[in-house]
């Protein structure tokens, strides 16, 4: 059984996608990335991207994935240095989760009426998980349906295949940036989101089994490009940013 979403689909069944339903449904892919810019960040959902985006490209950055901006045009694609963001994905679960019950800023309408139903299994996000994984299957039913439940490697992966130049790999207790709502200045925030370790050994099994292959490419990553902050990746030599 795999994650239902649309989204999902174009990762795990793209033959039957033709170029013209891409561009309908990510009309707005390339349109983002500067004409002169020399790098391509794909922004996975609930990996501190957001806040990156904005850095680097003075706006924010949709989730649309490797695959599909290689897709649409393949030439600019292989002409760019491309990177991502990677998060623990136990963190990253007990995240979407926040996301969806609404301590997330940036939810929307559609992840907050998914909230809801969430808030129906439990009272907070650990709770949630715990009942949502009870076994693999039921934590596909209930979060296949939302987008930023989708597996990491959807948005960086043709299959086994890694498509991007560099996965970066954000530690635990991570760095981002936040808006002051009263001076309007940009500011590096410290959180710890590390509440995951206090999930049962069977939750995280289950989580283990159905982001196995997230689990691999963040501990490659973490091994070689481990960050503590988005901002480190600013200083990259490749990304050419003057």
């Amino acid at each position: 059984m795999i994650f239902t979403h649309p989204v999902s689909l174009f990762y795990y069944a793209p033959a039957w996608v033709g170029k013209t339903a891409l561009k309908a449904k990510f009309k707005h892919s390339w349109v983002q990335i500067p004409e002169d810019a020399n790098y391509l960040f794909i922004h996975i959902p609930k990996t501190g991207g957001s806040s990156l985006g904005m850095r680097l490209y003075g706006d924010y950055i949709n989730h649309v994935s490797a695959k599909v901006h290689y897709l649409l045009d393949a030439s600019r694609f292989e002409k760019m240095y491309s990177f991502s963001v990677l998060r623990h994905p136990a963190e990253r679960f007990i995240s979407a989760i926040n996301h969806c019950i609404g301590n997330s800023r940036r939810a929307g309408a559609e992840d907050l009426a998914f909230g809801k139903q969430l808030l129906e299994e439990g009272s907070d996000a650990l709770s949630i998980a715990e009942v949502l994984c009870v076994s693999s299957n039921n934590l596909i039913r209930i979060c296949g349906s939302s987008l930023v439940f989708v597996p990491q490697s959807h948005w960086v992966c043709d299959r086994d295949n890694v498509m991007v130049n560099k996965l970066f790999a954000l530690k635990e207790g991570r760095s981002y940036l936040s808006k002051n709502a009263s001076n309007g200045i940009v500011e590096n925030v410290s959180r710890d989101e590390s509440t995951w370790k206090s999930l049962s050994s069977s939750t995280l099994g289950v989580i283990r089994e159905v982001y196995r292959r997230d689990w691999v490419l963040y501990d490659e990553a973490l091994a070689k490009n481990s960050i503590t902050d988005v901002t480190q990746i600013i200083n990259v030599d490749e990304l050419l940013i003057a």
